[in-house]
């Protein structure tokens, strides 16, 4: 189906007809007729607005150097060679983050990696599939339990950060990384994250 939208009008400008259109008619109970009634009177009862916060954007540059530091110093500090330069950053940015929002040491915070699918698959599929192709991982712990260990300790949970391969190459990485305009400042002066930070903008 999605493949007939998306080819649109064909050259004589003609709609191109979908051999199974979707069905929109939603399901409900039998017994049940299609209308839900909702024990409020009035929207405000059980809907509030949106109220938006200025945000700030920001990407942070990490050099290949930067990042190899970084898988060093995880991996001395867990007596092991098996942490990449990937799980080092995602734990670097996840105490960092969790750190600079001042949250108390008992709440659980989690951290959500996306993974790409299309790669991975046997055969992989084209960068070029239309659709979903990820899986989602989860990790939860408490946030005094993230902050008391060290980075080699926070690597055993993925975090779910905005990256790009670096402009430079040769390994380098780009987070982007979007906050409410105290909570960036807080991240800009925290010193063990940007001494791994190379240049931002």
């Amino acid at each position: 189906m999605w493949s007939e939208v998306h080819l649109g009008p064909n050259i004589d400008g003609k709609q191109i007809s979908i051999s199974s259109p979707p069905l929109h008619k939603r399901w409900v109970p039998h017994g049940h007729g299609p209308t839900i009634c909702l024990l409020f009177t009035h929207l405000n009862e059980f809907i509030s607005r949106y109220e938006k916060h200025p945000l700030r954007e920001r990407f942070f540059h990490f050099s290949s150097e930067s990042i190899a530091r970084l898988k060093v110093k995880a991996n001395e500090e867990s007596s092991t060679h098996k942490i990449s330069s990937f799980q080092a950053l995602s734990a670097l940015v996840w105490r960092s983050i969790i750190r600079v929002n001042h949250l108390p040491h008992s709440q659980l915070t989690k951290c959500v990696l996306a993974i790409n699918n299309r790669p991975r698959l046997d055969p992989p599929l084209p960068q070029s599939y239309f659709g979903n192709a990820i899986n989602v991982t989860i990790t939860t712990t408490a946030v005094g339990e993230l902050l008391e260990h060290n980075l080699g300790s926070a690597n055993k949970f993925p975090g779910k950060v905005s990256a790009f391969p670096g402009c430079e190459g040769g390994g380098s990485v780009e987070l982007e990384i979007c906050f409410l305009s105290d909570t960036m400042r807080a991240l800009e002066s925290d010193e063990e994250f940007m001494a791994a930070v190379s240049f931002s903008v």
